[in-house]
């Protein structure tokens, strides 16, 4: 301006970016359907629908995943990067050794362990001067071995798709060896009635806690299990507060259970109207809540969906 003699103005356009989380549940409910983990499979699949669609935008996206508590957490980001790391925690959802999530106790564990380096490392640990009553298995010398094969394991077959987003991995070292050696531990079967809220209100007080902007966020979920919103809709509230905005993307369980062609002709129908009603019943007192709390809720149906195939070594 005073080189010119003349008044000079400058415009420039904000770019107005927005940010998203995906919630996906990943409990024992979501790992059931037709087929087994047809459900979390769905949800999955719609989580990177919707982190691709995100992206392409040129906005930043997140994943939060949770069942009784808080598993796994990747804050928003925007590069072909961070896309693979939330790739490889979906692929890793098939490796959680979590004692609290999973069927198997400790002694179970020690005896799945114990079975597993007999067959493939030809190491007895059934023997010895400690051998647990319970699992059978020479517990203090199978760590004392666990700690001179961790370190090299750890460097060999560790991946992103057991490491990414996790909020606390395991330290129980077992555990660990056998999720580096791609040994199953069963998700827990049963779900505790009332305790998915917990982990449903702790990864949005998380969210709430880490998030450095408002976002939509995206629970994906069944639903199932739930039974007092109290926390849940409290933790919204304070959520929406900070302007948050939450939807609901549901996927209603008897929608993912198709007739048998060998079933009984007139008694199977009658069998999967009176489950649907349960259900749907159920379901509906939950969706009534979230509506009435301003959340929209939104019935998923289910489609064909896509394998992750795991990127980890075995």
């Amino acid at each position: 301006t005073l080189r010119t003699r003349k008044l000079i103005a400058r415009e420039n356009e904000r770019e107005v970016r927005s940010s998203t989380y995906v919630f996906l549940d990943i409990s024992s409910s979501m790992r059931g359907g037709q087929w087994p983990g047809q459900k979390l499979d769905q949800g999955m699949n719609l989580t990177v629908d919707i982190v691709e669609q995100v992206l392409s935008r040129r906005d930043r996206v997140g994943l939060v995943t949770f069942d009784e508590k808080l598993y796994g957490s990747i804050e928003p980001g925007s590069t072909p990067r961070h896309f693979n790391r939330i790739l490889h925690h979906l692929v890793g959802l098939s490796s959680v050794v979590d004692g609290e999530l999973t069927e198997m106790d400790d002694a179970d564990v020690e005896r799945l362990a114990a079975d597993y380096l007999l067959v493939q490392e030809r190491l007895d640990f059934r023997k010895g001067r400690h051998v647990d009553s319970v699992s059978g298995v020479n517990t203090k010398l199978l760590h004392r071995w666990l700690r001179g094969v961790m370190r090299p394991a750890e460097r060999e077959l560790s991946t992103g798709a057991v490491n990414e987003g996790i909020v606390a991995p395991t330290q129980d070292p077992i555990r660990r060896y056998l999720q580096l050696k791609g040994v199953d531990i069963p998700y827990r079967v049963e779900a505790r009635l009332g305790l998915k809220e917990r982990g449903l209100s702790e990864a949005i007080d998380h969210m709430v806690r880490v998030a450095r902007e408002p976002q939509e966020v995206i629970v994906i979920t069944d639903l199932c299990g739930m039974m007092s919103l109290d926390g849940v809709l409290r933790a919204m509230r304070i959520a929406m507060s900070k302007r948050h905005r939450f939807r609901v993307l549901l996927l209603f369980t008897p929608d993912y259970y198709e007739s048998d062609p060998d079933g009984d002709d007139e008694l199977e129908p009658v069998v999967r109207e009176l489950f649907t009603i349960a259900d749907r019943s159920e379901r509906a007192k939950i969706v009534s809540k979230f509506r009435s709390a301003g959340i929209s809720v939104e019935r998923i149906q289910p489609k064909p969906t896509r394998r992750l195939a795991p990127t980890r070594t075995v």
